[in-house]
């Protein structure tokens, strides 16, 4: 699975198209993908799985430094 192909599903689970994707980490078996509706949301995280396509809420809380100590990747 590419990220674009993540952002697809989260756009899709959100159920908006127009959701906005502020970055895609590869976080190992998964992608996390920051995306909101609003600005102020608390927790604009999802994680896809790359291998089976399924997408959770997620929370940076669970592992603040390794969402901070991983970069983005390339989403254009």
């Amino acid at each position: 699975m590419t990220p674009k192909q993540a952002i697809a599903l989260v756009k899709s689970y959100a159920g908006d198209p127009n959701i906005t994707i502020e970055s895609c980490k590869n976080y190992g078996m998964d992608y996390l993908i920051t995306a909101y509706k609003d600005p102020t949301e608390m927790d604009p995280f999802y994680l896809v799985n790359k291998f089976n396509s399924s997408v959770r809420k997620y929370t940076i809380a669970e592992n603040p430094a390794r969402y901070y100590n991983t970069p983005e990747v390339q989403i254009r």
